[in-house]
């Protein structure tokens, strides 16, 4: 299908009129159809092959569907993620699956592709499906010279088990008790987190300094570290109580937003300079993205 006559079709319908596109998806022939049609009235009906489709065809029908009850396209979203090599197709294919509640497993691949953006959204989509088993696979890579899945890991509400083995890798190598003081400052008890700004072990308050941002007490934790007299220095604290303000305006701003407006809020501060935001923040607001994918207001999903 020419890429011309899409075009032409998408434009119809986002600015005149009358004008509307259907689109159904036919398992056999794992194909869209699509229907043009003009207050009803057909005007021209299409089949467009997935593995022949460009990148930017499918980002097109994707934002159709995102209008549709999205339950009905499924089976084409999995296929599309099977098939088609084109990781920005591939992370919106996998946001949608995910904005459904697509319980179908992906291949494993994905969840060490090449591409870091790509990477992620198969990791949150995999933590969508089956958070359980997510939480193995990311703390068996924690110590590992890869630091792509600390941030991950943390941001998932973590079982005791989990909380004990990374308490127990604060004993182990460098790595390992970087990576582990990062994930408890986003995720342990207040007290845990506590001890670790003020412990011994300068790499641990560092890290953890770094990553507390993100946890949901960040301010009663500050708060209790202000009045802390004690043996270690604690560095950064007017880091830290910067951050907390900005946090909590960036809380106040959102909670008056849509959802849209809020997926948009939150995607420029991803491209902001790093000095912006520190670690923890930056995952806070990832972890917010997410959010908004996985828990959307689900008509979308239904139909309803």
């Amino acid at each position: 299908m020419a890429l011309t006559w899409l075009s032409a079709a998408g434009a119809l319908v986002r600015h005149c009129k009358g004008y509307t596109l259907d689109i159904n998806w036919d398992v056999d022939a794992e194909q869209f159809g699509l229907s043009l049609l003009k207050d009803g009235d057909l005007l021209r009906r299409a089949r467009m092959e997935v593995e022949e489709s460009f990148g930017y065809d499918l980002l097109f029908i994707f934002r159709e569907l995102e209008k549709r009850p999205l339950a009905e396209f499924e089976d084409a979203l999995h296929d599309i993620v099977n098939t088609v090599v084109d990781t920005q197709v591939n992370e919106a294919a996998l946001r949608l699956l995910m904005q459904l509640g697509s319980q179908i497993p992906i291949d494993p691949q994905f969840l060490d592709n090449n591409v870091l953006a790509t990477r992620r959204t198969a990791v949150e989509y995999e933590r969508r499906r089956n958070a359980e088993g997510l939480e193995v696979e990311l703390l068996r890579r924690i110590g590992n010279q890869d630091e792509f899945y600390v941030e991950l890991l943390g941001r998932m509400p973590l079982s005791n088990a989990t909380l004990q083995a990374l308490t127990n890798a604060l004993s182990g190598s460098e790595r390992q008790r970087q990576q582990a003081a990062c994930v408890l400052a986003m995720q342990a008890s207040r007290e845990q987190v506590l001890r670790l700004l003020t412990g011994p072990d300068a790499l641990i308050r560092h890290e953890a300094a770094n990553c507390v941002s993100f946890h949901r007490d960040f301010d009663s934790i500050l708060e209790r570290l202000m009045m802390f007299r004690g043996t270690y220095p604690i560095r950064g604290t007017k880091t830290l109580l910067a951050m907390s303000r900005r946090k909590n305006q960036l809380v106040s701003r959102l909670k008056e937003m849509s959802v849209e407006q809020k997926r948009t809020r939150l995607e420029l501060i991803q491209t902001a300079p790093w000095g912006l935001w520190d670690k923890g923040m930056r995952f806070w607001v990832n972890e917010q993205i997410f959010q908004s994918w996985a828990s959307p207001n689900s008509s979308n999903a239904s139909g309803e």
